[in-house]
Parts: structure tokens; C-alpha cells; sequence
């Protein structure tokens, strides 16, 4: 499996053929979508698929709610969390946690829906203008992550001034 991160929370996960693209920017971010094809395309927020970089008529399974998926043999479950959708996507047996734009602790009926994710993909820094609104500082997403204990922690998002 390959991890890539292209801006803010936008990550391609790529396994034996079949990409999921999570939360490309959108262009009111300063950051240019990514231009990739993707067999999942998955939204941390509600959006209309139709302005996705990957519209529905390219075959592209397009997630922006919580619920579970079982796409080309990727499980994903998305959790509520407010206006926000937290996504355990496992691959290849790796479990990833894409926090999406949380800006607060987690409660412990979501911690147990997440379970132990091998990576935490974790918003981190200041304001986003995707997210409208604060993410975790620094110390409450260290907290949060001792508390998931992934393997491996990725922050993203970050606040980056004049793009």
C-alpha cells in the first residue's frame, strides 16, 4: 500500500490497483485538487459529488456520509462526529483513521467505533478554510493520540498563511 498527501487532509491510498482519494481541497483553500483518478473518492463533509474532481459518470464511488462501505475489497466505516466524518478505512489489513476536520476529544463510543487504527491521519494546527472552522492545537491532538495509540501518527491540514 502507498500513502500519499497532497494539502490539507487530501490523501491517496493506493492498493494492488485500487486508489481511494480522500478529501481533495477544494480551490477556496489556495491548494489545486490533485487531478487523479480514484476508484473511492471520500469526503470528510456533505458535498454535492457533482463538484467532485471525479464525477459519478467516471465510475467513481463517491462517499460523503457516515455508514459502511465495502468497496473492491476496502471496508470503510464513516462515524459521525458532529458536522464531521471520521473514516476507518482498512486495506490490505492496515487500519487507517482519517480524522477528517475534528476539532474536538473524542467521546468513547466513537473511540471504540474506531477501535486501534495501525495509522491515525490527524488534523492538527489552526483554521482551515475547507473546515470552517478551528482543528485540534497541538496539544489536544497529542492527547488524542495517545489515547488511539496508532502505529504511526500523519498530522495534516496545518494553518498555512498566504498560500
Amino acid at each position: 500500500m502507498t500513502i500519499s498527501w497532497y494539502g490539507e487532509a487530501c490523501f491517496l491510498l493506493e492498493s494492488s490497483g485500487v486508489r481511494v482519494l480522500i478529501e481533495p481541497p477544494q480551490k477556496e483553500s489556495g491548494i489545486n485538487p490533485p487531478r487523479l483518478k480514484s476508484d473511492i473518492l471520500i469526503y470528510s463533509k456533505s458535498r454535492n459529488s457533482e463538484g467532485s474532481p471525479n464525477g459519478p459518470e467516471t465510475g467513481t464511488f463517491v462517499i460523503d456520509s457516515p455508514g459502511e462501505y465495502e468497496i473492491k475489497g476496502i471496508s470503510i466505516l464513516g462515524i459521525a462526529d458532529g458536522k464531521n466524518t471520521i473514516y476507518s478505512i482498512e486495506v490490505e489489513g492496515i487500519k487507517i483513521c482519517h480524522l477528517g476536520f475534528l476539532s474536538n476529544d473524542l467521546n468513547n463510543e466513537t473511540l471504540t467505533l474506531i477501535g486501534d487504527p495501525d495509522i491515525a491521519l490527524v488534523p492538527i494546527g489552526g483554521l482551515s478554510a475547507q473546515a470552517g472552522g478551528d482543528v485540534l492545537d497541538a496539544e489536544s491532538a497529542m492527547k488524542l493520540i495517545n489515547k488511539i495509540e496508532p502505529s504511526i501518527a500523519i498530522p495534516m491540514i496545518y494553518d498555512i498563511k498566504e498560500l
